[in-house]
């Protein structure tokens, strides 16, 4: 799989090449299907092994350095910073999208499914539900350490949820990560400051550029990584379950970057209690307010299939409680 991610990483900064000569020489905007031809001649010349890999994963990255530019050329037209699309290290190549798919990509072995794809080896898919038996639209691959994390997106039709008479209020917080008008309370997210604390000094002893540093930062990363997978999936129990049982929710709004500005001022005026404002800023972040906000509206969409900006059933609204009344979540 790294040859693999060798290969992709030199054919997008290839193709980024190619477009800056092809506008800097001639003029021309190259567009993704001219960067799809010259692929064709790259593969049968079998440049850097493309020739022995699949065409979805190739044209998967020409497809995001293309979605680059588009965002490149929104922002001039915007009058915002540009950001032109850069070369990538191979650092920063850990994603493989596959834009062909076909119903022998993914298949049930036993208890799990196969991920087959030409070039690949054979990848085992774990997960804890059943897929539908579609074929997938999309399948992504994003390596995060030493093990591969596969994100399948499939359309399915389901209906949507009955109309709920229920309102409920939910208030934000620290002590616990949401109370309901109701009195039900939702525990809060914790989190062990103290082996994060450690596993950081750790690195900081380490010389940097050594095996035993990269190793540090890897067992770091790790344990960030199942905090917030946890965190993530914690959040989505209770989003659906305050989805499925009201019909009208309403959200305190609250000014979160205010809210974890730091105390310690300037030199002039230094802070007062800056440690305890550290702490309490650590505290309010590590509770994801913006990410329960984002799962109830992309879930209110989904499930009962209606605007949450302009309501045309009634079924479901999302609101933001403020000091001058009732408005919609923006």
């Amino acid at each position: 799989m790294d040859n693999i991610l060798v290969g992709l990483n030199w054919l997008y900064n290839q193709a980024l090449e190619e477009r800056k000569t092809a506008y800097s020489e001639r003029k021309q905007t190259l567009s993704l299907y001219e960067q799809h031809r010259w692929l064709t001649g790259l593969r049968a010349r079998n440049e850097h092994g493309l020739g022995e890999i699949a065409l979805g994963p190739a044209r998967g990255m020409l497809k995001r350095l293309d979605q680059a530019f588009q965002s490149f050329f929104r922002r001039v037209k915007a009058g915002q910073a540009p950001g032109f699309p850069r070369f990538r290290p191979l650092s920063r190549c850990v994603t493989i999208d596959l834009t062909q798919i076909s119903g022998g990509t993914v298949k049930p072995r036993g208890g799990h499914y196969e991920l087959q794809v030409k070039g690949f080896p054979r990848i085992r898919l774990y997960g804890s539900r059943a897929l539908p038996d579609a074929v997938a639209k999309s399948v992504r691959l994003t390596k995060r350490g030493r093990h591969w994390e596969a994100s399948l997106v499939y359309a399915v039709e389901r209906a949507a949820l009955p109309a709920r008479a229920k309102a409920v209020g939910i208030d934000l917080g620290v002590r616990k990560r949401m109370t309901l008008s109701n009195g039900k309370r939702y525990e809060r997210a914790t989190r062990d400051w103290k082996r994060k604390r450690r596993m950081q000094r750790a690195v900081a002893r380490c010389r940097k550029g050594s095996r035993r540093r990269r190793k540090q930062v890897q067992a770091l990363a790790r344990l960030q990584r199942r905090e917030f997978v946890r965190e993530r999936n914690a959040c989505h129990r209770a989003t659906t379950e305050i989805i499925r049982d009201y019909g009208l929710v309403a959200v305190e709004r609250l000014r979160v970057a205010k809210m974890t500005r730091s105390a310690r001022g300037t030199e002039g005026q230094p802070g007062k209690n800056v440690a305890a404002k550290a702490g309490l800023n650590r505290e309010i972040l590590s509770q994801n307010w913006a990410l329960l906000r984002s799962q109830l509206h992309a879930k209110a969409y989904s499930e009962l299939g209606i605007s949450l900006l302009i309501p045309s059933t009634g079924l479901f609204r999302v609101v933001c409680v403020t000091q001058a009344g009732l408005g919609t979540c923006g």
